[in-house]
């Protein structure tokens, strides 16, 4: 009996101005850590008690800062049974950073998450998913700091910001040993379209998203959501 491919589902936890502050202007007025913080939780907790409720559990790709601002938001998700992964220590585009600074606040969020888990970090998804051919060096600093896995790469190549035209578009080893989990796309009209991210999701209407995820499915390919 064949059974059905399993999706992978996971949440960026991050502060909605801080998520678009390399992206648009925000006025000062609109800028309040304290107010974040408490949007932040008050949103991990409907999250969890949708996830409880559905039976599912997710990654969860914390950005370092908040988790030194507000720990029991990685509390709670870890005592929820959902993996905790990594997500810098500030929402900013890896390849905006040079490398040892990268490496460094890597290595501290990495630390950071993990004593205050309990659990081990495995996965790394990069702000902005800006792991591109600017910053491809941040894999090989990825797999010296322990990382097992990354879920930074859309295989496609006409956003601005993000996306490696010329790379695996599934679950895949790369060349260091790192396993890459890329978000998902599908071929329409022999072009990559994205699909699958927090910004797709509210852009697509939900049955063209689940149409594109069957489109995998069927072809038993498993998608991070």
């Amino acid at each position: 009996m064949k059974h059905p491919t399993q999706n992978a589902f996971s949440v960026d936890i991050e502060g909605f101005v801080e998520s678009n502050i390399q992206s648009i202007d925000i006025s000062s007025n609109y800028i309040d850590q304290d107010k974040e913080n408490y949007e932040i939780e008050a949103n991990v907790d409907v999250v969890l008690e949708v996830l409880e409720t559905a039976g599912v559990k997710a990654t969860f790709f914390i950005v370092g800062r908040i988790a030194c601002d507000i720990p029991q938001v990685v509390k709670s998700i870890d005592q929820a049974g959902h993996e905790i992964g990594c997500h810098s220590y500030k929402h900013l585009r890896i390849f905006d950073i040079d490398k040892e600074t990268f490496r460094d606040k890597l290595s501290e969020t990495k630390h950071i998450l993990e004593n205050i888990s309990g659990q081990r970090i495995y996965g790394f998804r990069a702000p902005d998913f800006s792991i591109t051919e600017k910053s491809i060096w941040a894999l090989d600093v990825l797999k010296e700091l322990g990382f097992i896995y990354d879920s930074s790469i859309y295989p496609f190549g006409f956003h601005d910001v993000y996306g490696i035209n010329e790379t695996e578009v599934f679950v895949h080893e790369l060349p260091n040993g790192l396993i890459e989990f890329p978000l998902p796309t599908t071929e329409i009209a022999r072009k990559r379209i994205p699909f699958g991210g927090g910004g797709y999701f509210r852009l697509y209407p939900v049955w063209l998203t689940k149409m594109f995820l069957k489109k995998l499915n069927k072809k038993g390919i498993p998608a991070m959501f």
